[in-house]
């Protein structure tokens, strides 16, 4: 099977993009597995030079992104460029201030603290409508501190979700590092059941962030859900 994008304004036909298949996920899930086992092992300033490195490939491929990001979900091109610099501006400023954010926190009133540790790969599933802004703004803090991404975009913009696992090389990251899996909705419950997979979070509806958390807490594993939104008709129960 293959994934379409098409042009919303149009209805023309951008691309077609392959499904992995099963065989296709295992190695991709073994990459972030292998990827992890490297990248958290790299030194914090290595890890935010390249998030440097990255915000610099963001700013200078501004236009030739927000024209991709226009042709395949339909945003006005001003739009589309200024989500990929606020992308590279998020990229720099955890490059600037990860020091600090990663450093051990006190409780206080008691002898602990928090600490941040990378765990592992992290699944995300994304949505359609800030194809670089919403997988970024995760990305940019799950290689800051030293985890790998498997990222499922929506099934509309796999023009830019090719685009962002290839920027992500481009700017150095180590293979792995970031796992673009183009797969069916029916498919994530088995990779959040994967033991390669150490958490999972997704941005969308409330339904799907209903599936992921039972996925997830039938295997014990950790879960961060972004649902609903600003519609005033929204229900409790979601859509």
């Amino acid at each position: 099977m293959t994934f379409q994008s098409h042009n919303p304004a149009t209805g023309e036909l951008i691309g077609t993009y392959p499904e992995h298949d099963q065989a296709e996920t295992n190695i991709r899930l073994q990459r972030a597995w292998e990827g992890w086992l490297r990248w958290s092992r790299t030194p914090s300033h290595e890890r935010r030079a390249f998030l440097v490195r990255l915000a610099d490939l963001l700013d200078g491929r501004a236009e030739t992104y927000g024209r991709l990001i226009t042709a395949e979900m339909g945003k006005p091109l001003p739009d589309a460029i200024a989500e990929i610099r606020k992308s590279a501006l998020d990229a720099r400023h955890k490059a600037e201030a990860g020091e600090a954010y990663l450093k051990p926190q006190p409780i206080p009133g008691v002898s602990a603290q928090i600490t941040y540790e990378s765990i592992g790969p992290i699944f995300s599933v994304q949505p359609w409508n800030l194809p670089f802004w919403q997988a970024l703004r995760f990305f940019n803090t799950t290689a800051l501190v030293g985890n790998t991404a498997i990222i499922k975009h929506a099934e509309t913009v796999q023009g830019c979700a090719e685009a962002l696992e290839a920027v992500v090389r481009d700017a150095g990251g180590p293979d792995g590092l970031y796992v673009n899996l183009a797969i069916q909705v029916e498919a994530c419950a088995a990779v959040i059941a994967d033991p390669r997979v150490r958490a999972a979070t997704v941005t969308g509806s409330v339904r799907a962030g209903r599936a992921v958390a039972a996925e997830a807490g039938a295997v014990g594993k950790r879960v961060l859900l972004e649902l609903g939104g600003s519609d005033p008709l929204h229900r409790a129960g979601g859509r």
